[in-house]
């Protein structure tokens, strides 16, 4: 069994499957490689265009804010809070809603609603940092529900400075949280994907795509983020089980967050479905493959079994047996055969010549004068009748009695029979007559001789 499976035939059939799989694995490891990387280079762009819009946005409602407050500052008994913002609004084009707080946190205007009295708002992060710093900046507030109205919202602040320099209120903006889901499908990102927006702390402002969406940043995020400001990095899926591909940045110039993640399967789904194919190209191969290996190999122990029989044949056949082909050059014989004539192993090897076979029967006591002529005249016989019959006495006294047939290649195969008892019965035979017939000449008298039927 060994044997066989070391056979080159099998050994080039195990590199041809190992071969098989290898390009499996390369061209399955290169259309993941390619998926990964279109991934990339899509969240890349997404992220580069969420933030684009979203700086528009925020950056289109800080302009409205700014002016508002220029002009509250200018002339606070004056300030009509709805007719400046929609003027403003419709030149910037931008849609917000807008309300005023003064320094005590009550809120007392709003562009969609008329109040009937102040509304508390003091306790508002947004309205709360804005107080506690005299730095003039955005600030970006955690998604709320108004008091005025019961909508959800996500507040963006400017503070209003009194005559003296001192906090005089805030002037606010709001952004509808689902800005993010009309952005995600419009790129559609796919099943499970997501996107988010999280201000510099992890807190979440805005989401869409989170089966569950975790109110702070995964600590795999926050790794990637202390190491760059912009990137990509798989996720682990702790949040709701599905592994996806974050591309991350940080706003330039707003103290913000933004993360897109597209779904692991969805991103290897078209390299998923060409897997299969490359695997089951490779099964068909390797089966295929096998199925040859096994064929081969039944088909060589099948030879080796007739060998087998042959040569069991061949050894204990009685007469020696010789096959030539048409070059003259020994095919095959059996060991009665170089026993015959006494030759030696090695000078009975396959591709043997003819005539040196014949040097060696003759130097082994052979009778044979011409050697060239005998294989001229045995060649020409063979072609001529297709078979012929010879006797070569040996100086040892025996007789070997060779027939030879043709065959349609152009070779031909000869037996060897020792005939040397039957030859000598035959000589004693005919010795025994000559004898009978000399005194049956010499009798005086008849004589008659019959068989066992009286005959």
């Amino acid at each position: 069994m060994l044997r066989r499976l070391l056979h080159p035939t099998t050994i080039f059939c195990v590199c041809m499957i190992a071969l098989c799989w290898l390009g499996v694995a390369y061209l399955v490891r290169s259309e993941y490689r390619d998926a990964t990387n279109s991934a990339i280079e899509r969240g890349d762009a997404a992220i580069r265009l969420f933030e684009k819009d979203l700086v528009r946005v925020l950056r289109g409602i800080d302009t409205i804010l700014v002016l508002l407050r220029t002009s509250y500052e200018a002339n606070p008994q004056a300030f009509d809070l709805p007719t400046l913002t929609q003027k403003v609004k419709t030149d910037l084009q931008i849609d917000t809603e807008i309300g005023f707080a003064t320094a005590d946190g009550y809120l007392r205007q709003r562009t969609d609603i008329e109040l009937t009295s102040p509304i508390y708002i003091g306790d508002r992060k947004h309205f709360r940092l804005q107080a506690e710093t005299a730095e003039d900046r955005l600030v970006v507030g955690d998604p709320i529900i108004l008091r005025s109205t019961g909508k959800l919202v996500i507040p963006l602040s400017r503070r209003i400075r009194a005559a003296d320099g001192a906090f005089g209120g805030t002037i606010t903006g709001t952004i509808d949280p689902s800005f993010s889901e009309e952005f995600s499908r419009t790129l559609k990102l796919g099943p499970d994907s997501n996107i988010g927006v999280r201000d510099v702390d992890g807190s979440l402002i805005a989401s869409f795509g989170f089966k569950t969406a975790p109110a702070q940043m995964s600590s795999v995020v926050k790794r990637a983020l202390s190491a760059s400001k912009e990137g990509h990095v798989w996720g682990n899926g702790a949040v709701d089980g599905v592994s996806r591909l974050v591309s991350y940045r940080i706003v330039e110039k707003y103290p913000l967050i933004v993360a897109i993640g597209e779904a692991e399967h969805h991103i290897f789904k078209d390299a998923a479905y060409r897997r299969t194919i490359y695997v089951e190209v490779g099964a068909v191969v390797t089966i295929f493959i096998i199925a040859f290996i096994t064929n081969i190999l039944r088909r060589e122990r099948l030879l080796e079994i007739s060998n087998n029989h042959l040569d069991a044949a061949l050894t204990n056949m009685s007469q020696g047996l010789s096959m030539f082909d048409r070059d003259l050059r020994l095919v095959i014989c059996n060991q009665r055969y170089a026993e015959m004539y006494g030759l030696p192993i090695d000078s009975v090897t396959h591709g043997r010549p003819f005539v040196d076979i014949l040097k060696h029967k003759h130097r082994n006591g052979l009778k044979l004068s011409d050697i060239p002529h005998y294989v001229g005249e045995l060649t020409a016989a063979l072609r001529n009748k297709k078979w012929l019959h010879a006797v070569h006495e040996l100086q040892d006294g025996r007789s070997i009695a060779v027939t030879s047939r043709a065959m349609d290649d152009g070779g031909w195969v000869a037996t060897h029979e020792d005939i040397t008892v039957q030859r000598s019965a035959e000589r004693a035979i005919q010795e025994s007559n000559a004898n009978l017939r000399e005194v049956m000449e010499v009798m005086p008298a008849g004589l008659v001789i019959y068989d066992d039927q009286d005959r």
